[in-house]
């Protein structure tokens, strides 16, 4: 539950320990404090591809991009390349010289490998091809985490909190993943959050094609409308996301043929 893109965006929020635990764990460092966390969309921003709510912290000369991917999504470093031109025109005022913007780090948390090496975590920076030995970072670093990795390969710290995101896994004991799992329990007692996040989670499962048969649409249809009425979709993002699934089982291709 805990990687439905809606929990975990505003649980980080609301919780700044939380939040910063979570990144001194997947980057392995200390973090003072974080004197902004802020989810960058009052809702999931929803398309026909992807779901997204994203977490903004910023610490005094660091920023942290931080999303949840449950979806296998391959062009990742795009995203983050993407990501990265947003976050610089939200923390650079208009006139500000560049030097000013703050390092930064995008970071995913991936259910899947991106890059299917079997590594926990896969980090990337901006390096010279023809002498790497040449310092040309531009303050950007891109960090993958793959919780379905070599754990074994992974901080126990980082190895706890990975089993926790793909099975709820509470079992090592770690007291800052029990600390999250306590958190989400008491959130989910609020009925109306729950239903929010029920309500993507069947988005995800409409998205994934799962429980949904070529012709089952009332369903689909269904579930859609719940989105629109609880705010997380709007009726085009509706009407383009059940056309999308209609062209992708065939009947727009059986359409242009007739």
């Amino acid at each position: 539950m805990i990687t439905n893109c809606f929990a975990f965006a505003t649980i980080m929020a609301e919780n700044e320990d939380l939040c910063r635990g979570l990144i001194e764990r997947v980057l392995g460092i200390e973090i003072e404090c974080l004197d902004v966390v802020a989810v960058e969309a009052d809702v999931p921003q929803i398309t026909r591809r992807a779901v997204s709510c994203d977490v903004l912290a910023r610490g005094a000369k660091t920023a942290f991009e931080v999303e949840m991917q449950v979806g296998t999504v391959k062009d990742l470093p795009r995203r983050a390349r993407y990501i990265a031109s947003l976050v610089d025109a939200r923390v650079l005022a208009k006139g500000e010289p560049t030097h000013r913007l703050p390092d930064l780090f995008v970071i995913f948390i991936c259910m899947h490998d991106p890059f299917e090496r079997g590594l926990p975590r896969y980090t990337t920076r901006r390096c010279m091809v023809e002498d790497a030995a040449v310092a040309c970072a531009n303050g950007v670093t891109e960090v993958y985490v793959n919780a379905t990795g070599d754990l074994r390969k992974a901080s126990p710290e980082l190895a706890a909190l990975c089993r926790y995101f793909v099975a709820c896994d509470t079992s090592s004991g770690d007291p800052f993943v029990a600390q999250m799992d306590g958190i989400l329990e008491r959130r989910l007692e609020d009925e109306e959050w729950r239903s929010e996040v029920l309500t993507l989670d069947q988005y995800l499962a409409l998205e994934r094609g799962e429980g949904i048969a070529i012709g089952e649409e009332r369903g689909m249809t269904s579930t859609l409308e719940r989105l629109v009425e609880a705010g997380l979709l709007t009726p085009a993002q509706a009407q383009e996301f059940r056309a999308s699934q209609v062209c992708d089982n065939g009947v727009c291709a059986e359409r242009r043929g007739a």
